[in-house]
């Protein structure tokens, strides 16, 4: 694993998910009990982000979210966010309940 540090502005969060999205590498796996497990770790303080990820990461690849992100843009919906609302109204079809299924994975 190594730790990579930026200083920007930033909404963690929202970076966190602009990672996973960008680079699935980053998204958690499961490990040998089936159970989710991270791949990535984001830390921050003021301006101040530590991301740790795995040896073979793309530095450049991160570096180009981080350096895109803006920190004071709303955060759109996830998937998973809509399929929640959409299962709360009872507007989900077979295809996005089975959707819904695989992102609880």
């Amino acid at each position: 694993m190594k730790r990579l540090h930026f200083t920007r502005p930033n909404n963690l969060s929202k970076l966190h998910d602009e990672l996973l999205a960008a680079m699935p590498g980053l998204r958690p796996v499961l490990n040998a009990q089936g159970e989710r497990e991270a791949v990535m770790q984001a830390e921050g303080k003021a301006d101040d982000i530590w991301l740790t990820v795995p040896d073979s990461t793309d530095d450049v690849a991160v570096t180009t979210v981080v350096r895109d992100h803006d920190a004071l843009a709303p955060r759109s919906r996830t998937r998973r966010e809509t399929l929640k609302g959409m299962a709360v109204s009872g507007t989900l079809s077979a295809a996005q309940i089975q959707e819904a299924l695989g992102l609880l994975l």
